[in-house]
């Protein structure tokens, strides 16, 4: 993915990405596809339709699920700040859908500002755009930045993975049931309905 560069200079070429805060960052970039990764704003390609459905069907699936019991799902890239303890600058995804637990977000207004709140549980679609290695690195800092789980859907293969601290990835076929007991006691859905398969 390209950073977002400052401007050109006179002899054609751009000058070095500037860091940035994350309050700088969600100032300046409120409406854009774009993340803040350790200090640097990077451009988000515009998803395709498949990338939307599968949003959808994982989205509305937590969200009858949680919202009466436990908590909101969130969608649409909204921006959460993650604080990673490795990291010397500022880093701010929006990822596909989050959901955060009414511990951690009572029910009522929602925080306009940017916030400290941090979702216990992340999904995101690979996109075809998507380097496995820059999904790595963001699932990587999702879970340092004290994401309790991350799920990985990837279309091409049909399949969902799981990611937890100090646990081993869980890849789970079309057939398999997603579950996320430790946050979701009771939740579960089959991997290929998300699919559409």
């Amino acid at each position: 993915m390209p950073d977002v560069l400052d401007e050109p200079r006179t002899d054609g070429t751009a000058t070095e990405p500037k860091r940035m805060t994350a309050e700088e960052f969600a100032a300046k970039h409120e409406n854009d596809r774009v993340e803040l990764i350790a200090g640097i704003v990077r451009e988000k390609p515009m998803p395709n339709w498949e990338h939307g459905r599968i949003c959808v069907r994982i989205s509305s699936r937590l969200d009858l699920f949680a919202e009466k019991e436990c908590g909101q799902v969130f969608s649409n890239d909204s921006f959460i700040r993650l604080r990673i303890p490795d990291h010397s600058s500022d880093t701010v995804y929006g990822p596909d859908v989050s959901f955060v637990s009414y511990e951690r977000l009572p029910r009522g207004p929602l925080p306009r500002e940017l916030s400290e709140i941090v979702p216990e549980l992340v999904v995101e679609v690979k996109s075809p755009s998507d380097s496995w290695s820059y999904v790595f690195g963001k699932m990587g800092d999702y879970l340092r930045g004290g994401v309790s789980v991350v799920v990985i859907l990837d279309p091409e293969s049909q399949t969902g993975s799981v990611y937890r601290a100090n646990a081993n990835q869980m890849t789970l076929g079309i057939d398999d049931k997603l579950t996320i007991p430790e946050i979701l006691p009771g939740f579960e859905v089959r991997v290929g309905d998300l699919f559409g398969v």
